[in-house]
């Protein structure tokens, strides 16, 4: 499990690993060899309903997928029935909702997959070991009509076979290292809900069939971009009184490919643009000078970005400094997502 300790912090603090082994330790092994306490869903109060999910057509969503095995002309079988993690119902293509919803087409190009990776992926998928982000929207089959295509924006591969069980959650280490514990170094959130909470660690020891490396991989990737998990919250009461809270994994799923966010996401290239507005504003604090475009984003994500700076920010205009920007390279739309013009 020493792996575990490595891999969840990145070499700029690894000579201050040593120092709080001990404690880490204790969390990696906590289903292990130290006192358990029960496992539930204790962070349930932690996060809050999503209502974009439910409300948007062009939302994107995490979902899980599985066959259809029904015989009958294509598209109208064969293609993917979809549910969205954590959640009873779905949103079909066609704004109906459902426990799962069809979709006849899956397109993973925004993955940024070769062939033979992209059909290993959609093979793991279709078999439910895979999560994806993805958008439902309608799309015209000639002469069938309307049916759900599911573009994937995201997508997130199981480590093994073993059939994961409860909430799945989306965890990532803040490279936070301490000298005892508890330690609150990794941050969670619940899958298609909203809200972020901390926790002390993640335990894979549950899991069969994972080698020293897979485990070291896990907690690399988790300490990079962040992983998937599925399981149950485990509260251990420490002599100190503290409490310490892990999840008690029954699955970790581990990115694949590219990912395109909900802001680079297009379908054209006339749905791209170059913005100085390069980021949300939420508040006067986080006010910045708009003065060359250098952001490539969607054109709705850049009008949304200047309405809010144009609502938080409008009176810092006067002390930014005037420049002269360089014409900028053109902009395209690339496997969904909005880039610099490739050059030939």
């Amino acid at each position: 499990m020493s792996a575990m300790v490595v891999g969840a912090r990145s070499a700029k603090v690894f000579s201050k690993v040593a120092s709080v082994l001990g404690a880490m330790m204790a969390v990696a092994m906590v289903a292990g060899c130290a006192p358990e306490g029960a496992i539930g869903d204790e962070l349930d109060g932690e996060f809050g309903e999503s209502a974009a999910d439910e409300a948007r057509a062009d939302s994107f969503v995490l979902f899980r997928l599985r066959h259809d095995t029904r015989r009958c002309v294509s598209p109208l079988c064969g293609g993917v029935w979809v549910s969205r993690v954590n959640r009873s119902t779905t949103r079909c293509a066609d704004g109906t909702y459902a426990r799962e919803c069809y979709a006849a087409e899956v397109d993973y190009t925004a993955l940024g997959l070769d062939e033979a990776a992209r059909s290993e992926f959609s093979s793991s998928a279709s078999s439910g070991q895979a999560i994806v982000r993805a958008r439902l929207r309608s799309k015209t089959f000639g002469s069938f009509g309307a049916l759900g295509e599911l573009v994937v924006t995201e997508g997130w591969k199981a480590m093994t076979d073993a059939a994961p069980t409860g909430p799945f959650y989306f965890a990532k280490d803040n490279g936070r290292v301490c000298i005892r514990t508890p330690c609150p170094h990794v941050d969670v959130s619940r899958l298609n809900y909203v809200g972020t909470t901390t926790i002390d660690g993640v335990s894979v020891s549950r899991i069969a069939g994972l080698s020293d490396s897979d485990v070291h991989n896990a907690y690399e990737q988790m300490g990079d971009v962040g992983v998937i998990v599925a399981g149950g919250i485990r509260s251990r009461a420490l002599p100190s009184g503290s409490v310490e809270r892990t999840i008690d994994a029954t699955q970790v799923y581990l990115r694949v490919g590219q990912a395109v966010s909900e802001a680079q996401f297009c379908d054209r290239n006339d749905e791209c643009t170059r913005t100085p507005y390069r980021a949300t504003v939420t508040s006067a604090s986080e006010c910045f000078c708009p003065l060359c475009p250098t952001t490539v984003t969607n054109v709705s994500s850049a009008e949304a970005n200047q309405r809010s700076w144009q609502r938080f920010c409008s009176r810092t205009s006067t002390s930014c400094p005037v420049v002269r920007c360089a014409r900028p390279p053109e902009v395209a739309c690339v496997n969904h997502a909005c880039v610099n013009a490739p050059e030939f």
